[in-house]
């Protein structure tokens, strides 16, 4: 298939990863990025102007992003237009590519939440009744019509998938464990309640090593939090999560995150996935067999410091984590399977999506299904009957609260349906 594909083209980027993913899949692609890079790939510094554009929703089209999508349909027939986030593409664009290709299909593939405000600009909205099928990585976008009542014709979820090449189970050497590993790893910026539960593990007395940008501010930081001041890429973070015990992975509320990059990345490395507890969480790994949960820094302690005392309990939720990633074909090329089929209608036999299911006593019952993109697949949190007992004897519930319990999410309160 004749791809025109619009995106963030850096090769560290989940859009270059998922372009190479298409052009692995035998489909011929025309890549057009959106961003503008300088010659050490960094974006150069925006103007005044271009940053009050961008706050004001009305980003500046500084990549020349609506010419070039003109341009190459002079050149060449597409069946496809493929838009990851799109913030500067222009309706009136995307009407005149449609016109001039009534035949080219249009997906935009979202992994921001489209639905608040502050993460779509009013090109985006203009352009969401355009396209024939938006892809979101936030169920609630799709399951409660939040795209739909803003015009989107179509919509299904798809979860954040993961680079094969990059995230795989690897053997750090005992330089690699030294330089990059720890009992208890973070990846990621600086955040008030991120560094308020790293220190009550340091203070609870657990190693945590922290990598990523602006943890500067914290001080007096206890001796068992050590914070690197840089953050980590490609192979280096891989190399990371393999070197240590469990990684943590952190949800940010103001974008109403049910799971993130981490949550796939961790477990499809090898590592052992210490999150908070969420829905989403609990559909794609199975609480106490493929992933540990948290709900607040009281409870993220206990199930760390249980967690680290069980060695060989850890090593089977790594491998059951692990092989939960494969079952369900969260790398890039299953993801963008599952897309297409859903889009052209058209089931391909050789995807994930098609797939059998996990042998018997491996994950679930099959009459508990996750929706991915269309597909039917086996859900983690499938009922207590119809799966074994989970095997956890540490800290933390073996199952979600109940109703009758308080639920919150690191300390936030929140609805019934987000754990």
């Amino acid at each position: 298939m004749r791809i025109l594909y619009v995106g963030e083209l850096a090769a560290s980027t989940r859009c270059a990863q998922r372009a190479r993913a298409l052009r692995a899949l035998g489909h011929r692609l025309t890549p057009i990025s959106h961003a503008v890079e300088s010659l050490d790939g960094r974006p150069p510094p925006a103007s005044l102007a271009a940053r009050l554009c961008h706050r004001l929703g009305w980003p500046l089209d500084r990549a020349g992003l609506n010419r070039q999508l003109s341009a190459a349909l002079e050149l060449n027939e597409f069946e496809l237009l493929w838009v990851e986030c799109g913030r500067a593409l222009w309706p009136s664009t995307l009407r005149e590519l449609r016109r001039r290709a009534p035949a080219m299909r249009a997906l935009l593939f979202s992994e921001d939440d489209l639905f608040l405000p502050h993460n779509r600009s009013r090109f985006q909205s203009g352009c969401l009744p355009l396209y024939d099928l938006v892809v979101t990585t936030k169920r609630r976008n799709q399951e409660r019509g939040e795209l739909a009542s803003l015009g989107a014709r179509r919509v299904c979820y798809e979860p954040k998938s993961y680079d094969p090449e990059l995230f795989r189970p690897r053997e750090p050497s005992p330089a690699e464990r030294q330089a990059l590993g720890a009992p208890i790893l973070f990846v990621g910026s600086y955040e008030a309640p991120r560094a308020a539960a790293l220190l009550a593990l340091a203070q609870a007395g657990l190693g945590v090593r922290v990598f990523g940008n602006g943890w500067q501010r914290l001080r007096r930081v206890p001796s068992a939090l050590r914070i690197e001041g840089r953050p980590l890429l490609a192979r280096e973070y891989a190399l990371a999560i393999a070197a240590s015990e469990l990684s943590l992975g952190f949800l940010r509320h103001q974008n109403r995150d049910q799971h993130t990059d981490r949550s796939i990345e961790i477990p499809a490395a090898g590592g052992l996935l210490l999150a908070e507890r969420s829905a989403e969480h609990l559909e794609l790994f199975a609480e106490g067999r493929e992933a540990l949960y948290f709900a607040d820094d009281r409870e993220l302690v206990e199930v760390a410091r249980a967690a680290l005392a069980q060695p060989e309990r850890c090593a089977a939720i790594r491998g059951a984590g692990r092989q939960r990633v494969l079952t369900l074909g969260l790398d890039h090329r299953g993801a963008c399977q599952r897309i297409l089929a859903s889009l052209f209608g058209s089931a391909d036999p050789s995807s994930p999506a098609a797939a059998p299911a996990p042998a018997a006593g491996a994950l679930l019952a099959t009459e508990a299904r996750l929706e991915l993109c269309g597909a039917a697949l086996p859900r983690a949190d499938a009922p207590a009957a119809a799966r074994a007992p989970r095997p956890w004897t540490g800290a933390g519930p073996a199952q979600p609260p109940g109703p009758g319990l308080p639920r919150q999410r690191h300390g936030h309160p929140i609805a019934s349906e987000q754990p």
